[in-house]
């Protein structure tokens, strides 16, 4: 007979991955499925919560298997918006700022860029998110020269 108590710990930690997952997914309007390179948009949200870039595969299946993201062709999205607005939040509060900034701006491709300030002008109740804005429209913020 199994042992219960480590059944039990290993569903939580799946549970857990799964979650996390969904937060990172959630942070960008879309993503890009099919490529799980090292440079990848996979790579890239699975390096936000400490997952590789096939877990984050494995995951995004599983989201879309439970219904929490829809693919359409090359493209995945954490859906409905209420549930990924709500993720996205979460995620700003628990992924170290910088670290969100490395992986999603400075080094960050235009479209991935773009897909995360998408998400970000849903997330207008969210203090973490008010704070990435403000630092992006200072002087010498990502947003600051287009004045």
């Amino acid at each position: 007979m199994p042992n219960s108590s480590s059944d039990f710990s290993a569903k939580a930690r799946a549970h857990e991955e799964l979650y996390r997952a969904a937060q990172a997914c959630s942070l960008v309007y879309s993503f890009q499925t099919e490529d799980t390179g090292p440079e990848s948009e996979l790579a890239r949200l699975g390096t936000l919560v400490e997952l590789s870039p096939q877990r984050m595969y494995d995951l995004v299946a599983e989201l879309q298997r439970r219904d929490i993201a829809q693919r359409r062709g090359l493209w995945c999205a954490v859906l409905p918006q209420a549930i990924a607005n709500r993720l996205a939040a979460t995620a700003l509060q628990n992924i170290p700022p910088a670290l969100i900034n490395t992986i999603l701006v400075s080094d960050a491709s235009e479209r991935l860029r773009e897909s995360f300030a998408h998400r970000l002008g849903y997330l207008h109740d969210s203090p973490e998110a008010q704070q990435i804005v403000t630092r992006w429209l200072t002087p010498a913020g990502f947003l600051g020269g287009l004045a």
